[in-house]
């Protein structure tokens, strides 16, 4: 009888021990496995210098959110000739590579063979407005239709420190007196019909990034 009670005494005690070691274990192991994380994040900001933009299209209309930068051009008419400014910036804690570009038509969807890009390009500025490229490859004289495909070429393995920026439009300069033209040049060919007119287009252009993995 002893001896049994000294045997379940052992096993009791053995459970105890073995649970002990397992709640140490398991905090342990929580501790261990804890992991700091950053904030990935890119938006459309307000511009850092101050640019002049050639605009003879007075019914233009361009607003940003976050990732999506919203343009409606009305009263469209042939000769037309219009410059998008815009200016993304990696407002996060980490490393951004960009993803992939999305453009929507709305409206007279018909119109984006009509409206042409004259000019396509970006200049990157580190934290401190210091000109870190002289440009991205540049694209020249092609119909609206195809800005997405032509975006996501130009885009392709860009990549965002915190606090560098993308300019597009305009004539930004940077404290070292270098200049760059980053443009998104718009038109209607003179050849134009009269059919465009008192038309209305609207697109959005959506720029999304991902975090960047060395």
């Amino acid at each position: 009888m002893k001896k049994t009670k000294i045997i379940a005494g052992v096993v009791i005690l053995s459970l105890v021990l073995a649970g002990i070691g397992y709640a140490i274990w398991a905090d342990e192991l929580s501790i261990g496995t804890t992991v700091s994380t950053g904030i990935l994040e890119v938006e459309f900001v307000e511009s850092h210098f101050p640019v002049e933009v050639y605009d003879a299209f007075s019914d233009l209309q361009v607003t940003r959110d976050k990732d999506t930068l919203t343009v409606i051009c009305s009263n469209m008419y042939p000769g037309m000739y219009l410059t998008i400014c815009s200016e993304m910036e990696n407002t996060g804690t980490i490393p951004a590579l960009f993803d992939r570009v999305t453009v929507n038509f709305r409206g007279n969807e018909e119109l984006k063979n009509e409206l042409f890009v004259s000019m396509l390009n970006f200049a990157l500025y580190d934290s401190n407005d210091g000109l870190l490229n002289e440009s991205l490859a540049m694209y020249t004289d092609f119909p609206l239709s195809q800005l997405e495909d032509k975006l996501n070429e130009l885009l392709s393995g860009v990549r965002l420190e915190p606090g560098e920026y993308l300019v597009m439009g305009g004539n930004p300069s940077n404290k070292t007196g270098k200049s760059v033209e980053p443009y998104l040049d718009l038109y209607v060919s003179d050849d134009a019909g009269s059919g465009i007119e008192d038309k209305t287009l609207e697109f959005d252009i959506i720029i999304q990034w991902k975090q960047f993995n060395k």
